[in-house]
């Protein structure tokens, strides 16, 4: 990951990587092969480029799923607020860490985090709130924002 002191050092993007990037995500399944020929460059290439940008935490490929075919998970942002901003980066390590967690961001305004989370139904989300994420000191408060409908959502 990048700033992460143990990750391989992050190489210089160019055109060609951003492309490599483009082509993958918009296809995660996508052939070296057809890429490269797409790009006008060797199949090498865009083997050792994509390697390079895997290996560096630069990209990484993931399957996704449609949240609105999931009826029976419940996807919701959470708002924390953090009682020490010293602390900041390290309940957001550890909100992260937590299962049900999508994703977290260190954000600007009213809240410290803004926290993506798919649990089971409802009652999985009242088992995050009062189990998963009350085991994690520091969190001062906290607002809960249910998706109703998404749209191009994946997760």
């Amino acid at each position: 990951m990048p700033g992460d002191k143990n990750a391989p050092p992050v190489p210089a993007l160019d055109e060609l990587d951003q492309g490599i990037m483009d082509a993958l995500r918009a296809d995660g399944r996508a052939t070296n092969s057809a890429i490269a020929e797409a790009l006008s460059v060797t199949e090498g290439t865009v083997r050792q480029r994509a390697r390079k940008l895997l290996d560096s935490g630069v990209f990484r490929i993931t399957g996704s799923a449609n949240p609105e075919i999931m009826p029976e998970h419940q996807v919701c942002v959470l708002g924390l607020k953090v009682d020490e901003s010293k602390r900041l980066e390290q309940r957001a390590r550890e909100v992260a860490a937590l299962p049900e967690v999508q994703s977290v961001a260190i954000v600007t305004g009213r809240y410290d985090l803004l926290v993506e989370v798919l649990v089971p139904s409802n009652h999985g989300l009242i088992g995050f709130l009062s189990g998963s994420l009350a085991r994690v000191s520091g969190i001062a408060s906290s607002e809960t924002f249910l998706f109703l409908k998404t749209f191009d959502k994946w997760i």
